[in-house]
């Protein structure tokens, strides 16, 4: 086998290995579907690599046209499938209809052009802008998410050595004829740099994967089973920092702090199972409820305390009351149809300067004078107008001492 063939298939065992390696994780993890894209784009990608090695005359019109299709096919998959990794979002019908376009302009080269250059501008311009608007649609915005940074530049790499390679080569080599294009100082250039891309592309996405299971299990293990909220240490740790950007955002923070009420009788009367589903149940309930910028975490065996970004006393009062009333009309199956449960409340606003513990503080004083004047109830820290009960546990007599 000549040289450069044996150079040639550099780029298709490159694709070819890691999209096995892709696939395969896919199948053993069964999470998330970007894998999956991502084996199916380096399958097109060796596919149109493996057209040019394999076809009678790699340069026809048939030929240029699938090798075309693979590699536009792959590199727009490969991208979409880190943007919804990344939950940003691409133009893929408008990269769709640009594939389209390109196939047109690529054929007229090829039926027009004697030469290779035309035809490789065309195909060079269209992944290049398919790479840069992948690097655009992931670029902006605060990215926390390292890997993301890592893929937008190197989708920015990519994009420009496509647009670059081509006319140095072209200014170096002149013409580039189909009977040559082999020989040529282009296609020496095309095999390097599209092997380093890939390789640091296909790396990268590797290590975005390795970097998902991490944050994975991490997050796992700042969650409680049952209720599905951040445990006491990694909630107080989220919650100074959030009193830290509130503090430089000047904006409102409030707490409530919730507790389910005679929990200790559910679990004397119907077991620690139905103690269990009571905590999951309202657990469910207030990670349902909160928005996606406030912080939840169950800090006790049946005491939960939510910190509500940018909202001041009234409004989350308000947001305690919904609970509240939900919690008390949902239906627990290991209590029976007959038999509710009731929380009580208690809220409080951030004082600027003020350290968590005085704020906890404050709002855990509201909550127990909400369990010393009846359970059921929200109550508030100050003077500020309160919520008063509304309904009662049906089958948990209340005693007369707490």
């Amino acid at each position: 086998m000549a040289r450069e063939e044996i150079v040639g298939l550099v780029l298709p065992l490159i694709a070819v290995l890691f999209a096995s390696v892709f696939l395969i994780l896919w199948i053993r993890t069964r999470q998330g579907a970007h894998l999956l894209t991502y084996a199916f784009s380096y399958t097109m990608l060796a596919c149109g690599f493996l057209t040019f090695h394999l076809f009678p005359d790699p340069t026809s019109v048939a030929a240029t046209l699938m090798m075309h299709g693979c590699y536009s096919i792959g590199c727009i998959a490969m991208i979409a499938g880190f943007c919804h990794r990344s939950k940003r979002s691409f133009p893929l019908k408008a990269m769709a209809f640009a594939a389209v376009i390109s196939m047109a302009l690529l054929l007229m080269a090829t039926a027009t052009q004697a030469d290779m250059n035309a035809r490789l501008y065309v195909a060079n311009m269209f992944y290049g802008l398919v790479y840069a608007v992948g690097a655009m649609a992931l670029g902006g915005g605060a990215a926390k998410d390292p890997m993301r940074k890592v893929l937008t530049w190197i989708f920015a790499a990519t994009s420009a050595q496509f647009f670059i390679r081509p006319t140095m080569s072209f200014v170096l080599a002149g013409i580039v004829t189909a009977d040559d294009y082999r020989d040529s100082p282009y296609y020496a250039i095309l095999v390097v740099t599209l092997a380093f891309f890939s390789l640091a592309t296909a790396l990268s996405l590797l290590g975005s994967f390795f970097y998902d299971q991490l944050s994975s299990d991490r997050a796992k293990a700042e969650r409680d089973v049952l209720s599905g909220l951040f445990l006491r240490q990694p909630f107080e740790q989220r919650a100074i920092a959030m009193l830290e950007r509130a503090k430089d955002a000047g904006v409102p923070v409030s707490m409530v702090v919730a507790d389910i009420d005679f929990f200790k009788r559910v679990n004397d009367i119907w077991g620690h199972q139905a103690g269990d589903e009571a905590i999951a149940a309202f657990g469910r309930l207030i990670g349902g409820t909160v928005r996606e910028g406030d912080l939840a975490g169950r800090i006790g065996g049946e005491e939960f305390c939510i910190l509500v970004w940018n909202c001041t006393l009234d409004p989350s009062i308000g947001l305690a009351d919904r609970i509240r009333r939900k919690f008390t009309a949902q239906e627990i199956a290991q209590l029976g149809a007959d038999t509710r449960l009731t929380a009580s409340f208690g809220v409080a606003t951030w004082k600027i300067g003020e350290g968590y513990g005085k704020f906890f503080a404050r709002a855990d004083a509201a909550l127990y004078r909400a369990k010393g004047e009846g359970r059921d109830c929200v109550r508030a820290d100050g003077d500020t107008a309160e919520v008063e009960q509304q309904s009662q546990p049906v089958a948990l007599a209340r005693p007369a001492a707490a």
